[in-house]
């Protein structure tokens, strides 16, 4: 699809009666449009793009650059004054010629602006620019559903006539909504596009087709209201996304997962960027933190457990396993080195973590990639952590005691009290994390990857020397 080409009209047969109404690509169109994803034209066939009425904001920052403040005045001036004339031929001709009011007027030329600027590209010409505006049903239809939403437009009843009209009732959103198109449409159209692959591919499974079109309709959903600007989250942005050969050959590789024809979802797909907590996670959370704190022990029963003699004592009093302090403080800082050691290299390559999607959850399967000291976020990173400084604290005390420096622990007595703390909550994690990974996590990896999925270094460096 060329920038200057017409835009796509009444291409609904069961709408051509209606101009206020919104037209949709046919479901077999889509198919078509998948087909021809693939296929290359040559440079030169194309033609000379169209002479904009609306300059995009490149041409706007050239044209600043160039022009002085009187020229540039007078260019954005004539711009505004073709936006008005589009935002009141929208309102008298399609919409409701009684909200006509200036603060209308205003934001609806705006919004024009975004439109023509975006997704409405192909309508950006000289010639016949509010003709072809108006003809385009997707166009209108998205100013009306936009004009819905503005302060005050509600008292001369357009949403209760619109809602009255079944065409629109169908197809036009509730105000509000974030999504501003009707979710079933979207949704139709994921699901047409995925049972054409189905066919081509012979695949019959409704279960795979229902979860192709998911993934499918997560792609489309993301695209509109985040990965492109806030003019695409409409119908003229759903067909102008239709028309990107990038964005078809990404829906079609994620609807081939989906219906397991391939074995690995595209990972630029369908990275999340951003997953805040539960607003009800964060208050249990909170909660729970306090009586924990409510809880902590006093200082004096720290201290009288946090001696000397704890962290230098073997528990061996005799036999191969007693040892000196000398060797309880040169083990368990080898210990210390190894968990250090394993952090830097996590925080210097990060990391990608795959969300599994289990059967009725809403969360979204994908990859979260995790770079940098966000590696150290989850719980078996930081309780690694608390483990290596648990190994450091208990094996700098006993060296300092074997070297004559009990001095520095008098001076500076949380040492003891932290070596203490550290273990305290080391310990339990340590054996949480190990019971998990030895009895459900690695027998899982096993089953679904053989031998390969359990025997990276890394991993078993982290989990084996995760028992204290």
């Amino acid at each position: 699809k060329t920038q200057n080409a017409k835009p796509k009209r009444n291409i609904n047969n069961n709408n051509k009666s209606d101009k206020q109404g919104v037209a949709f690509i046919p479901l077999e169109s889509v198919a078509v449009a998948t087909d021809i994803a693939s296929q290359s034209y040559p440079t030169s066939a194309m033609p000379d793009p169209p002479v904009r009425i609306i300059r995009l904001p490149a041409e706007v920052a050239a044209a600043d650059a160039k022009l002085d403040s009187n020229a540039r005045l007078a260019i954005q001036i004539k711009e505004n004054v073709h936006l008005e004339k589009l935002a009141r031929s929208l309102i008298e001709q399609k919409i409701r010629p009684e909200i006509l009011r200036e603060d209308v007027i205003h934001a609806l030329s705006d919004w024009c602006r975004d439109m023509l600027t975006g997704p409405a590209l192909p309508l950006n010409k000289e010639k016949d620019f509010i003709d072809d505006a108006l003809k385009s049903t997707e166009f209108v239809s998205d100013a009306e559903i936009y004009v819905e939403t503005l302060p005050g437009c509600s008292y001369a009843g357009l949403i209760e006539r619109n809602r009255a009209d079944e065409t629109k009732k169908r197809f036009y959103p509730d105000v509000d909504s974030p999504l501003r198109v009707r979710e079933e449409v979207l949704r139709e159209r994921c699901v047409s596009m995925v049972n054409h692959f189905a066919a081509k591919k012979n695949i019959d499974d409704e279960g795979l087709k229902k979860k192709a079109a998911e993934y499918f309709f997560g792609f489309y959903w993301d695209t509109i209201m985040a990965g492109r600007p806030p003019s695409y989250n409409s119908y003229t942005g759903m067909e102008a996304c239709m028309g990107e050969m990038k964005f078809l050959k990404q829906s079609e590789d994620i609807v081939m997962y989906g219906l397991g024809l391939s074995k690995e979802m595209p990972k630029e797909l369908i990275f999340l960027k951003s997953a805040p907590p539960p607003i009800h996670t964060v208050v249990v959370f909170a909660v729970v933190m306090a009586l924990c704190v409510w809880t902590l022990p006093s200082l004096e029963s720290i201290d009288e457990h946090a001696t000397v003699e704890t962290f230098t004592t073997s528990i061996f009093e005799e036999g191969p396993f007693s040892m000196s302090p000398v060797a309880l403080g040169n083990i368990r800082l080898l210990f210390a080195f190894v968990c250090m050691y394993t952090t830097k290299e996590k925080i210097r390559n990060g990391a990608e973590f795959k969300i599994v999607r289990m059967a009725g959850s809403e969360l979204r399967g994908g990859y979260v990639a995790m770079k940098g000291w966000r590696t150290q976020g989850f719980y078996t990173s930081w309780a690694w952590n608390l483990l290596g400084l648990s190994f450091f604290l208990g094996g700098m005390i006993p060296m300092l005691i074997a070297y004559g420096r009990e001095d520095i622990l008098q001076k500076y007595p949380w040492i003891l009290r932290a070596a203490l703390i550290s273990f305290e909550v080391a310990a339990p994690s340590a054996l949480l994390t190990s019971s998990i990974v030895t009895y459900a996590l690695w027998p899982k990896a096993y089953k679904d990857h053989g031998a390969s999925g359990i025997s990276l270094f890394s991993s078993l460096v982290f989990h084996i020397f995760a028992v204290p």
